[in-house]
């Protein structure tokens, strides 16, 4: 697995891992635990920008305590996010509208030289503004100087980090659909397909400006420490172009390589990559052909020890594993509406396999890219969707022995 580029150009499906070389470093072991996740209206948020304000979002009861608990057995948590296109609806005659998402907790065994510190996990709710990230460096902790916003997502992580808290993974797990003539008012697209709220609508040009509930994942230690950690936000703008020629062809360009290579050439380690949700779509056409260009922000938060500032020796490499996978969405319709969409989590394998040659998974980021397959009868669509998975392990060097000195003989194969 390597850097090989970043544009892509009509992606396949990833159904193996390519070979890998040796890696002398400890594998990743991990667990997934899936949560089938109602959604609940809540008031009483102070956070949010007009006081009163609800936001439906999910039940935490449902995933915080099953997930903290493995803290206890060894894990820590690498990733929380939706099942893309696993939204369902129950909307009956009265009125009432139930919905359900489903929602993956992947989580990685701790290796032996981890150990030592035990972590507690803890979810906070918060909401995403218009403006969330800015490009830059913020330092966290109580002796050191916070970016200028103050939106809670960054309150939230810096009031954590300044006791030694570090981040895990920041999740789209709520909205508020109404309009808001504010300036926190987050310009950003329901999510159609059942994603995580990105750019799916834009294909049917609407783009309500919706207000977006987030998780934010922190781990707080259970001992105390005097570390203290520092995060790099980098924006990158992701462009999909979709060409309605015969080939009907997707073009996804995103300098992901440029920016893993810069910040963990210089020591930092990769936390999350995040969908900003503010995007732009615009299309032009000719005689037989129709051209879609959509531009979205990604984030890419990288972290390092505030002590070790000043050393750049890289400790990390990244990678990317991209594939699309089969989505069959159905609507039912007698005394209730239901709408049930079902999504081919494909990457359970791909995620197991890297993980025995020493890649940690960072994060499985949906992108808007999705081609249409067909439409069979009333209310059945498949498509497939595009995920762009990303990995980063530690770097093992094998030290070269001294001149004269004989290196220890191989072991034996069994």
């Amino acid at each position: 697995m390597g850097c090989s580029g970043s544009q892509i150009s009509d992606p396949k499906m990833v159904a193996e891992v390519p070979p890998q070389p040796p890696y002398l470093g400890p594998p990743c072991e991990y667990r997934m635990e899936n949560f089938l996740v109602p959604y609940v209206v809540q008031s009483d948020f102070g956070f949010m920008p007009v006081q009163g304000m609800s936001l439906t979002t999910l039940d935490v009861n449902v995933y915080n305590m099953a997930l903290g608990s493995l803290y206890d057995l060894g894990y820590r948590l690498v990733s929380f996010s939706v099942v893309p296109s696993s939204y369902t609806a129950d909307s009956h005659v009265k009125g009432d509208v139930k919905q359900t998402h489903k929602y993956q907790g992947i989580c990685r065994k701790l290796p032996e030289d981890e150990q030592p510190q035990q972590w507690s996990l803890k979810v906070v709710k918060s909401f995403l503004p218009s403006k969330v990230f800015t490009y830059g460096l913020f330092r966290l902790g109580s002796e050191s100087q916070t970016i200028a916003d103050s939106n809670h997502i960054f309150q939230t992580i810096s009031q954590e980090a300044a006791n030694g808290a570090r981040l895990v993974c920041i999740e789209i797990t709520g909205f508020n659909s109404q309009n808001v003539k504010a300036s926190t008012t987050a310009k950003a697209t329901a999510g159609f397909s059942g994603s995580t709220g990105s750019t799916n609508m834009c294909f049917f040009g609407q783009s309500p400006e919706t207000i977006l509930g987030v998780d934010i994942f922190l781990e707080i230690p259970r001992n105390p420490t005097s570390a203290r950690y520092v995060y790099q936000c980098v924006t990158i703008p992701m462009k999909i172009t979709w060409t309605t020629a015969m080939d009907r062809k997707w073009n996804t360009e995103m300098d992901w390589v440029g920016v893993t290579s810069q910040y963990l050439g210089s020591g930092w380690r990769m936390v999350e990559v995040f969908m900003d949700q503010n995007n732009s779509a615009f299309h032009d056409s000719d005689l037989f052909t129709t051209n879609m260009t959509i531009n979205q922000n990604c984030i890419f938060f990288f972290e390092k020890e505030q002590s070790k500032m000043n050393d750049n020796t890289p400790i990390y490499e990244a990678t990317m594993v991209q594939y699309h996978s089969l989505v069959k969405m159905k609507s039912k319709i007698d005394t209730t509406i239901t709408t049930i969409t079902t999504f081919d989590t494909a990457w359970e394998p791909v995620v197991t396999q890297l993980g025995t040659f020493g890649w940690e998974l960072v994060k499985i980021l949906d992108t808007p890219v999705m081609n249409f397959e067909s439409v069979i009868g009333r209310g059945f669509i498949t498509f497939k969707k595009v995920m762009w998975m990303f990995f980063q392990r530690k770097i093992v060097t094998v030290s070269v022995p001294l001149a004269g000195v004989n290196p220890p003989p191989v072991a034996a194969t069994p």
